[in-house]
């Protein structure tokens, strides 16, 4: 599932052992990107923090959704979707731990 989120550059390696996180909006456009590692965490700067999203397809493009997966960090997001096998039924999100006004724009 990382490889694939990798592919498809969702995820992306920082410096500093971090990991770069992408955060799109309903139309599919990168918004943010959400920066993990051992001794960081935050956004790259002028972005807006959205959502991770797993797939990363827009809005309207795939199967109808019947679950949400709303998880804290986008690893479990990922981690979730791999156990679960990527379920074409379920949209895999992650709100960075908190919710901002245009994480609740997204979630609507």
């Amino acid at each position: 599932m990382v490889v694939a989120a990798i592919r498809r550059e969702q995820v992306k390696q920082g410096p500093n052992a971090g990991a770069w996180f992408t955060h799109r909006g309903h139309d599919g456009r990168l918004t943010s990107i959400e920066i993990r590692g051992p001794d960081y965490r935050g956004f790259s700067t002028g972005g807006n923090k959205t959502l991770f999203r797993l797939p990363d397809a827009p809005i309207g493009s795939r199967l109808p959704v019947t679950q949400l997966a709303v998880t804290e960090a986008p690893i479990d997001a990922i981690s979730l979707a791999a156990i679960e096998k990527l379920r074409a039924d379920t949209f895999y999100i992650s709100t960075a731990g908190g919710m901002g006004p245009h994480t609740l724009e997204a979630l609507d």
